[in-house]
């Protein structure tokens, strides 16, 4: 999996565009950018990195370009995070009670030590 799509998820208005193109299932860089409250500058930025991770195509039409998404690379993302399920499956408990132990209303919490290991692995 390559890091351009995560970087591409990263970017709170580029997961508000996947979001609007979700639900409207297309739009153009015009549209997005008024939805967004973005320049038509920034707003192709943000799509150029979405279609660069292969999350957005385009279609031309006449003068127009409408974009749509493309979930394939999300399934990717959700396959990864599924090798993941074990942490939370197993351990949920001991994640909690680390962080009922870290956060008391007295004390502030403590940055935690680098070389103290964390309850979880």
């Amino acid at each position: 999996m390559s890091d351009a799509l995560f970087l591409a998820i990263a970017h709170p208005s580029r997961r508000a565009a996947l979001e609007i193109l979700l639900e409207r299932g297309e739009a153009s860089a015009g549209d997005l950018a008024r939805e967004l409250s973005l320049s038509a500058s920034a707003a192709s930025q943000h799509l150029r990195v979405l279609i660069d991770a292969d999350l957005v195509a385009g279609r031309g039409d006449g003068r127009h370009r409408y974009y749509h998404l493309t979930p394939e690379p999300l399934l990717r993302i959700v396959a990864w995070m599924q090798g993941f399920e074990r942490a939370w499956r197993d351990h949920p408990d001991r994640l909690g009670e680390f962080l009922a132990g870290r956060h008391t209303t007295d004390t502030p919490p403590e940055a935690p030590n680098a070389r103290e290991e964390t309850p979880w692995t």
